[in-house]
């Protein structure tokens, strides 16, 4: 575990030399619009950018000799790949709660009413949706490495965010507060217990992705030659 924890700290590290505050800025600019547009729960459309910047710095940074520095320093590639996933889902854990903290206080600010529930409905979904698109992109970016992967890593995100955006758009009248309707259904079941057998269904399904995912990952990392 101390290993681990000495190449999550190795990886942060260099997480501060690729991360561009321009991205983290556009990123912002989409929750900003977000919430301009659809209110409170809007504020979560820059979640998958934003998780997308800090989950791939370390492979962008790996492609211009980190992961050969790792094989130098005799980091098990095993330790690599956990190290990775360990980054991954902290940075996921602690997106969703600066978004909840902004979401309500904006809310509050703006005076909208946002539900506190709700809110936290809604980026437990995105949490899912965040983590089984890197359970996508990860194990690529593990095969081939950040460059060969960039478009695929970038593009993916965005085409969910304009998709589900679209999507909510188009079927919903002008009236009515799609956004809001789908946080509280959320809420319903997540909370409220309205459908344990779905909420469960979900569950184990995510988790199976994971550990799909991470069988991959390590299947890829440990063909890799550096």
């Amino acid at each position: 575990m101390s290993k681990i924890a000495k190449f999550i700290t190795l990886d942060i590290f260099s997480v501060k030399t690729e991360v561009r505050p321009i991205q983290v800025v556009l990123a912002l600019v989409i929750s900003a619009i977000g919430f301009f547009f659809m209110g409170g729960y809007g504020i979560a459309l820059g979640f998958l950018p934003l998780v997308n910047i800090f989950i791939s710095a370390p492979f962008a940074v790996g492609d211009n000799g980190l992961d050969s520095l790792y094989v130098t320093l005799f980091i098990s590639r095993k330790n690599v790949v956990v190290g990775r996933y360990t980054y991954a889902f902290a940075i996921h854990i602690a997106l969703v709660c600066v978004y909840f903290a902004t979401g309500m206080i904006a809310s509050g600010i703006a005076g909208t009413g946002l539900n506190a529930i709700s809110l936290l409905a809604m980026l437990l979904g995105v949490f899912i949706v965040a983590t089984t698109i890197n359970a996508v992109t990860i194990p690529v970016m593990f095969k081939i490495g950040y460059r060969q992967a960039k478009s695929l890593v970038n593009m993916l995100p965005l085409l969910v965010v304009a998709g589900s955006t679209l999507l909510m758009r188009f079927h919903a009248d002008a009236s009515y507060d799609v956004t809001a309707s789908l946080s509280d259904t959320m809420s319903d079941h997540v909370f409220g217990m309205e459908s344990v057998t779905l909420v469960v269904a979900i569950f184990v399904t995510w988790v199976a992705v994971m550990i799909v995912s991470y069988l991959v990952s390590l299947r890829f990392y440990a063909k890799r030659y550096f």
